[in-house]
């Protein structure tokens, strides 16, 4: 593309993979996405809970001058309290709800305006369906808190969908399965969506652009990534969020080419989306490379700048720079 990628989307970063005490909620956590966001190439940024109510203010402050689009993660506190949205439980359920609505605020706090979610994990072909409908509860619940919330925006909820197999083994899962569930929901919740992880689909054995066509018109968030899933054996098999550069990974420029126009041809950047400009977000884990975080972040730009130069879009800008 000879374009800057600006015209078509914001570029984000995931922080707590940048800096992986972000995934406890502690630490630095203002200071280091103030670091992430030094470099022009990212008007986004994806950052979740943070424990320490005086760094919690700093964060929102920094964020509320900053003018980037914001992606709120609720995974890790989810895991954290052991809880989860398609819990059969009633109980357990209604907890993970009330943590919900819980980080929604946060999210708000930030001017997030979309926070991602996971199903939980699958309860197996039995118990599926169950689980489907205790996730669609879930759902329906936040996303109206979410819209009772609002004020200059309405936060969007988008879900991740992750392997079934392979590492997580979450309920969804397939994006043919989970594309058709949140159409479904998304007849009552209009503020509803699917994230599109890359290294996602290769764990679920999906083509990018088949999964793509699926997802259609609920794609709201994307993440480069990449995997490990041919060697089983491996250290950093599964969902470990490896370095483009890898060996054995899947995912390199020119996979990040072949994503960037899977996601134009479905329509992605061609869309209103819930933030400002279409985001799709690197998600590298420093440490699982070699080399300083800084050289893996660096690294990490890198290989989409390399990417971007491979792919044609065959669209239009929407954007000014």
């Amino acid at each position: 593309m000879r374009d800057s990628w600006h015209k078509y989307m914001s570029l984000g970063y995931v922080h707590t993979v940048a800096f992986p005490n972000g995934a406890k909620g502690e630490g630095p956590i203002k200071d280091q996405v103030a670091q992430l966001l030094a470099d022009d190439a990212y008007r986004a940024v994806e950052v979740s809970w943070v424990k320490d109510p005086e760094e919690r203010e700093k964060l929102a402050e920094f964020l509320a001058e900053a003018d980037v689009d914001v992606v709120f993660l609720t995974s890790f506190p989810m895991t954290a309290h052991g809880v989860y949205f398609c819990d059969l439980s009633e109980e357990g359920r209604q907890a993970a709800v009330e943590l919900g609505k819980k980080l929604i605020d946060e999210a708000y706090l930030y001017g997030a305006r979309m926070m991602l979610v996971g199903s939980g994990p699958d309860p197996g072909p039995e118990k599926r369906a169950e689980g489907l409908k205790q996730l669609a509860k879930s759902l329906g619940e936040l996303c109206s808190y979410a819209r009772s919330k609002a004020k200059d925006h309405v936060l969007t909820i988008t879900l991740e969908h992750f392997d079934r197999e392979i590492d997580k083994k979450f309920l969804l899962g397939p994006t043919a399965e989970t594309a058709a569930f949140i159409r479904e929901l998304r007849q009552e919740h209009d503020n509803l969506g699917i994230t599109l992880d890359q290294s996602h689909l290769y764990q679920l054995g999906e083509d990018a652009e088949e999964s793509a066509r699926l997802a259609g018109e609920c794609i709201v968030h994307a993440h480069f990534a990449n995997c490990i899933v041919k060697d089983s054996s491996h250290p950093l098999y599964g969902d470990k969020h490896t370095p483009f550069s890898v060996p054995g990974g899947e995912v390199g420029p020119e996979q990040i080419a072949r994503f960037l126009e899977a996601l134009a041809k479905s329509g992605y950047f061609s869309r209103p989306q819930p933030t400002r400009r279409p985001v799709v977000s690197l998600e590298v884990n420093v440490m699982s490379g070699e080399g300083s975080p800084e050289e893996i972040i660096q690294a990490t730009k890198e290989a989409f700048l390399k990417g971007w130069e491979l792919a044609d879009l065959g669209i239009a800008p929407r954007f000014e720079v």
